[in-house]
């Protein structure tokens, strides 16, 4: 989704990209698609040149002039920033949820390292006896 602001918003000295490939290439994209589902009658006539590739270079020039300043651009890059803060919030969890797995074997192992200690010996599990659950009968957990 970045790409397809990227090939409508940026100079071929920022991105290394030559901007408007998907014009040309009749690509559609994530600001296109926003303008070609306008119900606006003044996106009449961009919705036209949308429909099929460009090949008029000054109409690809023209054609990105108008994407660059079109409400469909704004509403982009949010939805992109909205996606992009998503996946940060999904990672922010997941390495939440592995750091308290974390914690919790370690408050485990700690827990059979002193049960081992009160037993006089290094703690090994064949020693202890489990219920139906899987859960140490000695109290371990």
């Amino acid at each position: 989704l970045a790409d397809d602001i990227i090939d409508i918003n940026s100079e071929s000295s920022e991105s290394g990209k030559t901007p408007g490939t998907d014009l040309r290439e009749g690509v559609p994209t994530l600001v296109t698609v926003r303008i070609i589902e306008s119900a606006d009658p003044s996106d009449a006539q961009l919705k036209e040149l949308l429909s099929a590739p460009i090949h008029d270079e000054s109409v690809v020039a023209s054609t990105l002039k108008a994407l660059r300043t079109h409400r469909a651009m704004k509403e982009s890059r949010d939805l992109l920033q909205r996606y992009s803060d998503e996946a940060k919030d999904l990672i922010g969890v997941k390495n939440s949820l592995v750091k308290e797995l974390d914690n919790y074997v370690d408050y485990q192992y700690q827990k059979g390292k002193d049960y081992g200690q009160k037993l006089g010996k290094p703690l090994n599990f064949t020693d202890l006896e489990f219920d139906k659950q899987g859960i140490p009968e000695q109290g371990l957990v």
